[in-house]
């Protein structure tokens, strides 16, 4: 490259100053001041008169818009941007620049052009409707696509590649399965009585089936069973196998259990792993302290909630003039869960712990969870510990990585901590050993929350409820969750502690299960933003992409308006699902270069994946620690797939025994007439909310009145009245079931009951 096309370069990557010419060129002045004056002259760059900025003259052949990003350009191909207008628009590009780009994709086989449109398939979800017809969800994007044609043997909740045909439609072609949902089937045994052949029929509300099953014993009514499922694609057949009994469809607990044992969750752990906890000790022995840093005689604590009965993290702060001193000492579960062992597959296949009303399913057996992995007080645990130097102003200024070996010195609950914060003379008195060290905690987390805000992370204010349960398994009582200042200072810790591990890990060049958080798609976004700014909401949206800073002051004003909870509620929606990656691609959410999961490794595949690695290739680095480095390079993306979905999986079980609860709760209020907010209009019905987190849905179909619906403004209409999302109404219960989970509305007043069709 010549000196000539050197500054050519350097202006088309950016416009720059002289000065900036002179320092990035390392040419000499007289060098570079005859340069310029010729691309002036020859018309292929200009300056600015008012700042003296240099640019590529706009009608020169050298203005040509840098090389296309492809994975972009495939990403808005996959979203239903598939002519040349469209994507040139999208992407600002030049058709030249375009043309190589599509040619680049076209050849690596990620893209098919047919009738001179671009396809990519893209993977999502299907659900089925109440109509039988085929909706297919993408993360991030706000609204559903239609099936235009007919998936074979395909069922509500399954993984699938689809092809986004016509955005603007909302069409998308069904390509092929690609994880089936439902694994297993729960439900009664029946008998057909013409051919006496057995078979479940499923309980699961959105997998209405029925599977065929072998069946040689006596005969019971109302018998639960749980069995594997297997798919005869061929002849698109459903049979069951490895039947177990669970038990009757009256016993206490047993409609949670349905739910769980239908996502694929086993209550129990097989003969294979419980014959391997017996080669695992109880307490920690001799042998294992060797080689650790010794923290026993520090005053490291533990916060968690009143009920919980497993502790993973615990924390130790001193604070001196300059900085503090913050130490996160986090379960040593690699130490005991060893890689090919039945224990570890058992743990890889159920990603996580799941948290259901009445029970916690655990992703590790008791012995270990509540047991020698639990960091319970006053008993020796080993741990991986992450110490951190922090300056007074929350910024990070040396830490280290070691093994060692702790002795919680308190057990300490959310509650305590709240009250001894809120100055609580009783609880001062009796925790006054770390009382001074709580306060200091205190103050530190809120100087790193300030820095994270002012970073823009976003905090959503999104309310959360817990059930109250009765003896045999209904709900008595829902309950709101109070996030206080102890819960957040566990968050606030445990945020700096991922951050700090990922850092290292990606500076070191070393692999680990990353957590990412992809940039939402802006015209959904913005749309979603557009009808929050309906509500009274300022909204100052920057021309390009929008930075989580600026939802950030979104949702400032956002908790200021009494609908906060809704309008929280409908910009999550908006965003992309957090997953897990073997690539460090950032946190939109937490508006992080670096994170990873690390703190519950008792709770999450990612975060014991992370401490082996942590271990292995950074603490004690093997004779063959390049085959080791290159075999987990291999395997940490399909284990990141794994996780993903196994978070997705709980995530959808726990929503589902949460929908079964508020049904369940409200059929002793069929008939009652409550206060309520809009929540969501769709073309078949409006959701409303009427507090504690119960949802319902009226649907048109229940009015005598007639409702047209307008999609792009998201409101229903009849001749009398306009309905809207956030509009309060009152409502009726007119339906309510556990089997169903629905809940039903009829709205009153302009729609009172002599509208309602009988």
């Amino acid at each position: 490259m010549d000196n000539k096309e050197l500054i050519i370069n350097l202006i088309k990557n950016e416009s720059q100053d002289y000065d900036s010419l002179l320092s990035n060129s390392k040419l000499d002045k007289e060098l570079l001041d005859n340069i310029l004056e010729s691309l002036i002259s020859e018309n292929i760059i200009r300056k600015t008169k008012s700042k003296g900025i240099y640019k590529i003259d706009k009608k020169s052949s050298a203005y040509e818009p840098n090389d296309i990003d492809l994975d972009l350009l495939l990403n808005k191909i996959k979203l239903g941007f598939n002519d040349k207008k469209s994507l040139m628009n999208e992407l600002k590009c030049s058709n030249n620049n375009l043309n190589k780009a599509i040619d680049k994709l076209t050849r690596d086989k990620l893209i098919n052009v047919r009738k001179s449109k671009f396809e990519s398939p893209i993977e999502g979800r299907i659900k089925i409707t109440s109509n039988g017809n085929f909706k297919f969800y993408v993360d991030g994007i706000n609204n559903a696509f239609s099936i235009v044609n007919n998936p074979k043997f395909a069922f509500d909740g399954d993984i699938v590649l689809s092809i986004i045909t016509n955005r603007n439609y909302n069409e998308a072609i069904f390509v092929k399965i690609v994880k089936r949902a439902h694994e297993k089937i729960v439900g009664i045994l029946s008998k057909n009585k013409k051919t006496n052949e057995y078979y479940i029929e499923s309980t699961e509300y959105n997998f209405n089936v029925s599977a065929s099953v072998d069946y040689d014993s006596d005969y019971i009514p109302d018998m639960i069973f749980c069995a594997d499922l297997i798919y005869d694609d061929k002849n698109r057949r459903l049979y069951a196998n490895n039947l177990k009994y669970i038990g009757n469809k009256n016993d206490p607990g047993m409609e949670i259990s349905k739910i769980a044992l239908e996502y694929g969750f086993d209550l129990e752990f097989n003969e294979q792993v419980i014959d391997e906890l017996k080669n695992i000790p109880s307490n920690v022995l001799d042998k294992e302290k060797q080689g650790r840093e010794d923290y026993t005689d520090l005053d490291i604590i533990t916060i968690d909630g009143d009920d919980s009965k497993d502790f993973d993290d615990a924390i130790y702060l001193e604070k001196y003039e300059d900085k503090y001193f913050l130490g996160v000492y986090i379960a040593d579960v690699a130490n005991y869960v060893k890689e090919g062992t039945n224990l570890d597959s058992c743990a890889l296949k159920r990603g996580t712990s799941v948290y259901l009303a009445d029970r916690v399913i655990p992703m590790l057996p008791h012995k270990l969870s509540n047991g020698i992995c639990s960091l319970n007080p006053r008993e020796e645990r080993l741990v991986l510990a992450l110490k951190m130097e922090i300056g007074l102003n929350g910024k990070l200024l040396n830490y280290d990585i070691k093994e060692g070996i702790i002795k919680s010195h308190h057990r300490m609950t959310y509650s305590n901590v709240n009250k001894i914060l809120d100055g609580d003379k009783d609880l001062i008195n009796e925790y006054n050993d770390i009382y001074n060290m709580l306060l200091n905690m205190n103050e530190l987390a809120h100087i790193l929350r300030n820095i994270r805000f002012k970073r823009g992370g976003l905090d959503f204010d999104i309310d959360e409820y817990s059930f109250k349960l009765n003896q045999d398994g209904s709900p008595n009582e829902i309950i709101r969750r109070v996030r206080g200042e102890a819960e957040q200072l566990i968050e606030d810790f445990m945020l700096i502690a991922n951050e700090t591990i990922a850092y290292h890990m990606d500076l070191l060049n070393l692999p680990i299960v990353y957590r990412i958080h992809e940039k939402p798609d802006q015209d959904r976004l913005r749309e979603i933003l557009n009808d929050v700014s309906s509500y009274g909401i300022d909204m100052r949206l920057p021309k390009n992409d929008i930075h989580p800073s600026v939802l950030q002051n979104i949702l400032k004003e956002i908790n200021k308006n009494d609908n906060s909870s809704m309008l929280s509620n409908m910009i999550l929606r908006g965003m992309k699902k957090a997953k897990y990656s073997s690539e460090c691609l950032g946190h939109y959410g937490l508006a992080l270069r670096h994170y990873c999961h690390f703190t519950p490794p008792i709770r999450r595949y990612p975060d014991l994946m992370t401490h082996r690695l942590i271990k292995k290739l950074l603490l004690h680095p093997s004779n063959d620690f390049n085959e080791q480095l290159s075999y987990y390079n291999k395997i940490l993306n399909e284990i990141s797939y794994k996780n993903s979905l196994s978070e997705r999986s709980a995530i959808e079980c726990e929503r589902s025994v949460n929908d079964m609860l508020y049904a369940w709760y409200m059929e002793k209020y069929v008939g009652n007439i409550f206060g309520g907010i809009i929540t969501g209009i769709e073309n078949y019905g409006i959701y409303i909310n009427i507090g504690n987190g119960i949802e319902g849905v009226f649907l048109y179909r229940n009015s005598n009145l007639y409702f047209t619906y307008d999609e792009k403004k998201k409101v229903a209409m009849t001749y009398k009245k306009d309905y809207h999302i956030g509009d309060k109404v009152t409502v009726k219960c007119i339906f309510s079931s556990k089997e169903t989970r629905k809940i039903d509305f009829i709205i009153l007043g302009d729609n009172d009951e002599d509208n309602m069709s009988e």
